[in-house]
């Protein structure tokens, strides 16, 4: 009797054991299981949040070019447009199609950063700024890139410095009405010698706008070379002269590529007021 009391005793004890090995076995597979979902949960959260990383930066690179700024234009490769306005410098006259400024500027962005650049010129012969500003607001209906001003020498003189500048700055606010994404710069003129009232009133306006100055006066000092030798006559420079001002707008338009130079023009009150 107490045998089988001891066998039925012994019988349960292994049932028990079975039951908590079963129990114990369940519980970890479905601890198991629970932590394989929580990490396969993680996981797909983290490539959720990378592929949102990534859809932002295909995003900011896929964005429309008309929606880019110059220099991202440029960064990613994208076909970029060109204008040159103003009087015979802006156009480069008194020297052939290969050695004008604006055409090689052209050449350079298109063999270094291997894109199109669509070019203008809105030009006329000895143009005082009223003219280039007519022009501008009749031609011009297109948005452009990079933008250059080469004006003045052929107004000092014949008005007050206020009233240049106020029209000067009149045709700044209005191309950059038209072209809230483009960069531009304004060059003084290395024939402007020895009037120091206008250029300085240009480099204020460019400060103020947050534009690009490109001072031809300083380049033509600074290049060693005898004044008259980089001229044809004495105001319009030569193939050596323009020369210079290609290589002096590369500096700058280089230096603005590199910094990614961020666009961004704010309503500004006018420097000069017309009397």
């Amino acid at each position: 009797m107490k045998d089988s009391k001891y066998n039925i005793a012994i019988f349960f004890l292994i049932v028990i054991f079975i039951a908590l090995i079963v129990v114990g076995t369940m519980r970890d597979k479905k601890n198991y299981a629970s932590r394989k979902v929580n990490k396969s949960v993680q996981i797909i959260n983290k490539n959720k949040q990378s592929s949102k990383k990534d859809d932002k930066e295909i995003n900011k690179n896929n964005k429309e070019p008309e929606n880019l700024y110059l220099y991202e234009k440029i960064n990613n490769k994208k076909e970029i447009t060109m204008l040159s306005i103003g009087d015979d410098m802006a156009n480069s006259s008194s020297v052939e199609e290969k050695d004008k400024w604006h055409n090689n500027i052209k050449k350079y962005i298109e063999d270094t950063y291997k894109i199109k650049v669509d070019t203008k010129v809105i030009w006329k012969e000895k143009s005082k700024i009223d003219e280039a500003l007519d022009n501008y607001k009749k031609a011009e209906t297109k948005n452009y890139d990079l933008i250059f001003i080469t004006l003045g020498e052929y107004n000092i003189g014949y008005e007050p410095t206020e009233k240049l500048a106020s029209r000067y700055e009149e045709l700044i606010k209005e191309i950059i009405k038209n072209n809230s994404k483009s960069d531009l710069y304004l060059i003084v003129q290395s024939s402007i010698r020895l009037d120091k009232n206008y250029p300085e009133a240009i480099i204020k306006i460019a400060n103020h706008y947050n534009l690009n100055i490109v001072d031809m006066r300083k380049a033509f000092k600074n290049s060693n070379e005898n004044y008259i030798t980089l001229t044809t006559d004495e105001i319009l420079p030569n193939k050596k002269g323009y020369n210079l001002y290609t290589k002096e707008i590369i500096k700058s338009l280089e230096k603005n590529i590199k910094s990614q130079k961020v666009i961004k023009y704010e309503e500004k009150q006018v420097l000069y007021k017309t009397k």
